[in-house]
This record gives structure tokens, sequence and C-alpha cells, in this order.
């Protein structure tokens, strides 16, 4: 029986070598060339001790073509009464704008990228916020984007894009043939306060010049 015990020391005492080992290396990396001295004088004289691994990892990269957005106009939703009879709303298509000015006009960002020649087309990922505030000196409104997306040129072809949350975003193809993509940005104004994903009419809101700026990011997939 003491003999047994013996052995179960000595093989608890080797382990904690192994380990005390190991952080040595470890510190050496971080203490300077005097410890990493001491730590292989050390290795030397118990080399059953050492443990060694090797492995290759591969690294690679994939070259794309230039990945870029243009803006092609900005949104504006024109001349609008402080109190509306219903919400306020700009269509991305340019169709159906309600309570807005005439001179009313939805946003177009123009996405270009590489061109796959075939199927499968390059896929990248768009990154945009569900809602951003506009100011007028310290009044303010809430508008809360509506995005439709095309290969085309066209708005009226595009399809809409749901945002997820206030920081979503889209996966979307670029165009086979000529890498492009157009997002169209519309979406509606509602009184500071009210919720972004309920369009609300404004309602007394301060006159003035109401300005803001939406953040568009994208990355290759």
């Amino acid at each position: 029986m003491n003999h047994i015990i013996h052995r179960n020391k000595w093989h608890h005492k080797k382990w904690h070598r192994k380990i005390w080992l190991t952080f040595l290396v470890g510190c050496t990396l971080l203490s300077g060339q005097g410890l990493f001295a001491q730590s292989s004088l050390y290795s030397e004289k118990n080399s059953e001790y050492d443990i060694i691994a090797n492995i290759d990892l591969d690294v690679s990269a994939t070259i794309m073509g230039t990945l870029s957005m243009s803006q092609i106009q900005d949104l504006n939703f024109g001349s609008v009464s402080s109190t509306t009879p219903g919400y306020v709303r700009i269509d991305p298509k340019g169709l159906d704008n309600f309570n807005t000015g005439l001179d009313g006009y939805f946003g177009w960002i123009h996405i270009n990228g590489n061109a796959s020649g075939s199927e499968p087309e390059t896929q990248v990922q768009v990154r945009y916020p569900g809602h951003v505030l506009l100011t007028s000196g310290e009044n303010k409104m809430v508008f809360s984007l509506e995005v439709m997306g095309s290969k085309q040129s066209n708005p009226f072809v595009a399809t809409s894009y749901t945002t997820v949350g206030q920081n979503g975003f889209v996966n979307i193809g670029l165009d086979q043939n000529t890498g492009a993509h157009h997002l169209f940005i519309g979406g509606y104004l509602s009184p500071e306060g009210t919720s972004p994903t309920t369009p609300a009419p404004l309602v007394n809101q301060p006159v003035g010049i109401y300005t803001g700026s939406v953040n568009v990011t994208v990355n290759y997939l």
C-alpha cells in the first residue's frame, strides 16, 4: 500500500512540473532573454517532460473587384405642413408620396462591385439604420427608413428590403454582368417621442429646415 501511495505522489509531482515548465515558456515571451535562458536550462535537464506541437495553418485571400458606392440623389421630403392629416411618407419608388411637398423625392445609392459573369452572383451585405433623427436647432423629428433595391437603375422594379432592428442589414446580389445594385430609399416622418416603427402625423411641428444623414455601409460576403 505504501508503495502505491509513493507512486501516486511521484506522478502528481511529475504533472505539476510539466505545467510549471509550460508557464515559464509562456512568461518568457513577456519577460525577456534572462528568463528564457533559465527555462531552456530547465528544459534540457528535464527533456522527458517537454511537449512539442506542430501545425500548419493555411492562409488565403480572395481578391474581388473594387467595391464602391456612389450617391445618385439625396432624399428630400420637400416643403411639409407643420400639421398633417396623416403620416408623411416618401415612396422609394417615387409613386405614392403622402403629405410631402411636390418637390419631394427619394434617395438613390448606386453600389458597384465584382461582376461574377455567371452564377452564382457576387453577394454583398448592406447595413443601414432603421431610423435617424432630423434636427432643426433644438427641435427634432424621426425619419424611419424604407429601403428597396434592384440590379437595374429603375425604382419601379425594385424589391422591398426589411431592416431588422435599429442596426439591421440585408444580403443582396450584384448584377452578374455589371456588378451593380441600386438602393432606393424613402420612409416616414414622425414627431419626436413617437414610435419609429409606427408612422404618425405631424402636429404643430416647430417650423424650420430639418436635416440629418443616413450612414450606409457595404461589404463582400
